[in-house]
């Protein structure tokens, strides 16, 4: 077998409980583990979306993202990190990657605190009514 990419999101675990990258698709995935196309493709569509607002549109937009603190090009919302955070001690990094469609690097980064510093992790409650 054969380790994989690490920024890759199509990564599973092994019988050793390493993540390998699987390789079988180029296309990325969104949480529910649906393809969503390659990242080419997400960019493209995102530009085409962008370049219909108008520049009213776009600067409500960017002020609406700043208000909540949210990065537009982010991947994970305050809640998923916060779900991530609350199922750290009894999940992998694959597991989670899996689950909300990011890499295991990205996982890891949040597991270190060097992404997401600022955000606490959910109460166990909430965690089990959504899932």
């Amino acid at each position: 077998m054969q380790l994989g990419n690490p920024e890759s999101t199509h990564a599973t675990t092994s019988d050793s409980g390493t993540c390998v990258d699987t390789g079988d698709n180029p296309g990325t995935f969104n949480g529910n583990g649906t393809n969503t196309g390659s990242q080419r493709d997400q960019d493209e569509a995102l530009a085409s979306a962008l370049a219909k607002l108008t520049p009213a549109q776009r600067n409500a937009l960017l002020a609406r993202s700043r208000e909540n603190d949210v990065n537009p090009q982010a991947k994970l919302t305050r809640r998923q990190v916060a779900e991530i955070k609350a199922l750290l001690p009894t999940h992998n990094n694959c597991e989670l990657g899996r689950r909300y469609g990011v890499s295991n690097v990205a996982i890891s980064k949040i597991r270190l605190g060097r992404a997401w510093r600022d955000v606490e992790p959910a109460d166990s409650d909430s965690i089990k009514s959504q899932v």
